[in-house]
């Protein structure tokens, strides 16, 4: 095996094909065509295989031990399955589906007996991250699925007569059949980051399969069905509160061992935080039983950044070192991004995910971590970005909303309006109308501020009409229910984060895997009453309580997120010439959506304004619109 590890790098294997819909022969000629186009992405294997009206392929990647032996397609009879799988409850499906133990079984085996056992059901069954296209030839039916909320993805375009699919957007972009017409309403939604279902994509007519979704195609027709509802799960009922804890400590434990199952070297993405601090707490105890290291990848600035006095941690080495240092098997790796370049990180996005994404301003230490921890052969990069939906929540800005706090009269109570609203009012005001306060000191259109979108084009696409229609919030109010406000976060059925991380985990060679996207984690923690979560005087106690002596003190009763980006506006500052030299070609290509007077303003004020006086949500808005221009120029 440590020959093999030389040679590879593990990620979830990419699914291709396409059906025709009105039952005509095909060929295998586009098959080619979208393996061609992948090939910009490792893989092991390619396998593909032709009927009469379909043809699927799929770019193998060994990601498990069992993977090894694989071949696809499976066939039973008239069903030809493909795969991309990493399935965590396979030991008791194997003795389910099988009846008698075999650790050798695949787990794209299982998924074949599970479908032949419930059908399309067989999603409800099937636990981790894994994707499938399942083609039975008797009833020229075709299958897609996607896990619960994993970090894969699939794409689609349905023509008049041809069905395409790819796990990856470009796979289906090089089909010149393909109307490639770019969705401005999706656009839009980047430029004002406005989160909204998981189905849209910047092309108009090609869609992405939601999580905890599944598609079929039988006689022509196309039908997609959502199987997953955790908003629906009841309230979870223990005794103590230390029940609660260590029914936490239990199920996380198992989340975080079953993502190192894949071969090769772990690592993680450690930052200040609670959620990769806790994931760090469970795998670097376990990795040690193995006789193998947790490799940590902390992103830290590479300007001075307390120059620019936040109020939360800019750099985030300190408190990330504690952790190392407490847990002991942990290589920590400090990526200050000295070397990166905004624009050209968007450039290298924008090759991995083939349209912009509302994170720009996080687009260069991500990519750096990731080639950092693909020069140091790393196969499996664990994270915890769904956290903050699950094991870390309520988010310290959502407890600080539900707060209530004790009126001070003093002196200083009464010194000014501020410290009036502060200290008199916002302990009495009910949460509905802490939220009308928002909006009133936000403005009627906050999104001009955050944003660099036109205003001829916010009126074209109706903007105030879907703000008033409650499309969109652009004030990020918060919801009074908690249960709704967690739903809302994790957008269960909907979430896009695991289509980004599997592209991203696909060109660097690296598995992705988030525990704290896990189905039972979520469910769980979506089970848990608030008592468990939260009380008068703090917050996030699942694993400020659950993980007590399972880490340092100082993470434990931090009450400071670490910030993401911290040194962004010395970077832009350092660009500003870069920046400068689009300003011809971002009117010429982008200025019917972005507010193109606004932009040269932005930028003429890169040579006169130091970092601290520039505004961090305003930068965040810059990354995007220039991002969106890069997409733009791509396609035009």
């Amino acid at each position: 095996m440590d020959s093999l590890r030389e040679v590879l790098f593990l990620i979830m294997s990419i699914l291709y094909g396409y059906l025709n819909l009105i039952n005509k022969p095909v060929e295998d000629f586009y098959l080619r065509v979208m393996q061609e186009s992948l090939k910009i992405y490792s893989y092991d294997k390619n396998y593909y295989s032709q009927s009469e009206n379909s043809a699927i392929g799929i770019m193998q990647k060994y990601n498990t031990e069992e993977s090894l032996t694989e071949k696809f397609p499976l066939v039973d009879g008239s069903l030809h399955l493909f795969a991309s799988a990493r399935i965590d409850n396979r030991e008791s499906l194997i003795q389910l589906l099988f009846k008698y133990k075999d650790s050798t079984i695949t787990d794209a085996a299982i998924i074949l007996k599970a479908y032949k056992k419930w059908g399309n059901d067989c999603v409800l069954h099937l636990k981790g991250d894994w994707s499938f296209a399942l083609f039975d030839a008797s009833k020229k039916k075709l299958l897609l699925a996607r896990d619960h909320h994993g970090n894969t993805s699939m794409y689609y375009y349905a023509g008049s007569d041809m069905f395409y699919f790819c796990s990856l957007l470009k796979g289906i972009l090089v089909v010149d059949r393909v109307d490639k017409q770019i969705n401005s309403d999706k656009i839009s939604k980047i430029l004002l980051a406005w989160h909204e279902n998981g189905k849209e994509t910047c092309y108009r007519n090609i869609y992405r399969l939601p999580p905890a979704h599944y598609l079929t195609i039988e006689d022509g027709y196309i039908d997609i069905k959502k199987y997953w509802f955790p908003e629906t799960i009841p309230t979870l009922k223990l005794g103590k509160l230390d029940d609660y804890y260590a029914a936490f400590r239990e199920v996380f434990s198992k989340a975080v061992y079953n993502r190192l199952r894949g071969l090769g070297e772990t690592g993680l993405a450690l930052s200040s935080g609670l959620d990769s601090s806790a994931i760090a707490a469970f795998a670097a105890p376990m990795l040690q039983q193995k006789n193998k290291s947790l490799y940590t990848f902390t992103s830290i600035p590479n300007f001075e950044v307390e120059l620019l006095q936040y109020k939360n941690i800019p750099n985030e080495k300190m408190l990330a070192s504690k952790t190392a240092a407490f847990l002991k098997n942990i290589t920590p790796t400090w990526i200050n991004s000295a070397e990166a370049s905004l624009d050209k990180s968007m450039d290298l996005a924008l090759e991995i995910f083939d349209e912009p994404m509302h994170a720009a301003s996080n687009l260069f230490w991500m990519l750096e971590l990731c080639q950092s921890a693909r020069e140091q052969k790393i196969g499996n990069l664990l994270t915890g970005q769904g956290g903050n939906g699950t094991i870390s929540w309520p988010s310290p800005a959502y407890f600080k909303y539900r707060e209530s706090k004790k009126i001070q009269f003093n002196a200083a109570s009464i010194l000014s309006i501020n410290q009036i609203r502060k200290n008199i009012l916002y302990p009495i005001m009910p949460l509905g109308m802490r939220n009308t306060y928002r909006k009133w000191k936000s403005g009627n259109q906050p999104y001009f501020k955050y944003s660099f979108i036109s205003k001829e084009h916010a009126k074209n696409i109706q903007l105030a009409e879907k703000i008033k229609n409650k499309e969109w919030d652009p004030w990020f109010l918060f919801e009074p229910d908690m249960r709704k406000a967690q739903i809302s976060l994790l957008k269960p059925g909907s979430n896009i984060v695991g289509s980004y991380k599997h592209a991203r985990g696909a060109y660097f060679g690296i598995q992705d895997l988030d525990p704290t996207f896990d189905k039972d984690v979520i469910e769980f923690c979506l089970s848990l009453p608030e008592r468990v979560i939260i009380n008068d005087h703090n917050d996030r106690l699942l694993i400020r309580e659950g993980l007590k002596n399972m880490l340092p003190d100082d993470i434990l009763t931090n009450q400071r997120r670490g910030i993401q980006a911290s040194d962004i506006s010395f970077r832009i500052i350092n660009e500003r010439e870069i920046f400068k030299s689009h300003l011809t070609d971002i009117q010429k290509i982008a200025g019917d959506f972005l507010d193109i007077p606004r932009i040269h303003s932005f930028v003429e004020s890169l040579y006169t304004l130091n970092p601290a006086s520039l505004n961090s949500s305003e930068c965040g808005g810059f990354m995007r619109a220039i991002m969106i221009y890069k997409f733009l120029k791509r396609i035009r």
